[in-house]
């Protein structure tokens, strides 16, 4: 489903509002999911902390968050799910490698045919440094296909 501009705005503003409430729990806001049926907002937020993410967690973000929802006129009827990214997630945006530093993580280079892992260490604008058993390799998001979470490279070796 292509996102139109207006539905991109609506879901920045909404994603600009609650970063700093769920920062301020201890938490990263990861990715917010915005849908509409003829009588519902759907939103799914997905949330991340440096010791993971429970049930608990997801409550304490949902109570904290739900009232703020009421200051947009767009949301009726919401339906709000609170969750943890996976252990599998597919990274979607660059901010998401400092998020998940220290992280074991999958990547296709667009110019690979191998996927090949390790464990993201520091972080910039343009790419990130992945630790492997080899050493460490710089990776810029441009030269990335896909990249995933895979805490099978999070070995004690690596």
């Amino acid at each position: 489903m292509i996102e139109s501009d207006y539905d991109k705005s609506i879901k920045d503003t909404i994603f600009k509002d609650l970063e700093p409430v769920i920062t301020g729990l201890g938490f990263h806001l990861v990715e917010l999911k915005i849908g509409w049926t003829k009588k519902e907002t759907h939103i799914t937020v997905i949330i991340h902390g440096s010791n993971g993410v429970g049930i608990n967690d997801c409550s304490l973000i949902a109570r904290t968050i739900q009232p703020r929802f009421e200051f947009f006129d767009e949301i009726e009827n919401l339906v709000l799910r609170v969750t943890s990214p996976g252990i599998d997630r597919v990274l979607k945006h660059s901010r998401e490698y400092s998020i998940f530093k220290n992280r074991g993580i999958k990547v296709l280079l667009s110019d690979a045919k191998n996927w090949i892992g390790g464990i993201i260490k520091e972080t910039d604008e343009n790419g990130f440094f992945l630790q492997r058993k080899t050493g460490r390799m710089k990776i810029e998001y441009t030269s990335i296909k896909k990249a995933k979470l895979d805490y099978t490279e999070e070995g004690e070796d690596k």
